[in-house]
């Protein structure tokens, strides 16, 4: 099974466009501590999709949770396994930071988030693609 995280507060992303794998599986979180818990406890991961500005629902923004996770590394020997982390943040200070602090212990790279999104479900109900909940 070829597993895929995303963590994104307002984006939906199109399975068909993460990946080709007959047997995909993917976990969309929109708050940090719903991305944070789900990364470290349902490993291992193929891909992870993450973003820096994760609306009023988080705590933290992407690059605050991505510290913790290099904190559960280096203080407490967490092991975490993931093949590919993906930043697809359009914060381009908040994507740098996210990049780098995860550069030292996985496969990281920016990318840009349009090709893979599903326009018709960002625009489904009267859904403001770029807010979260219904338009006003």
């Amino acid at each position: 099974m070829y597993r895929i995280l995303v963590i994104d507060d307002q984006r939906i992303f199109d399975p068909g466009k993460l990946s080709k794998a007959s047997d995909l599986y993917v976990v969309h979180c929109t708050t940090s501590d719903e991305g944070f818990v789900t990364l470290v406890t349902n490993q291992p991961w193929d891909e992870v999709w993450l973003d820096h500005d994760l609306g009023l629902d988080s705590t933290q923004n992407g690059y605050e949770m991505v510290m913790d996770v290099i904190d559960a590394i280096e203080s407490e020997g967490a092991k975490l396994d993931v093949k590919q982390f993906w930043v697809h943040s359009m914060n381009p200070v908040g994507a740098r930071r996210m990049v780098l602090a995860l550069t030292r212990y996985f496969k990281v790279a920016r990318i840009d988030p349009t090709p893979y999104l599903d326009f018709d479900a960002m625009y489904a109900n009267d859904r403001d693609p770029y807010l979260a909940g219904p338009m006003q």
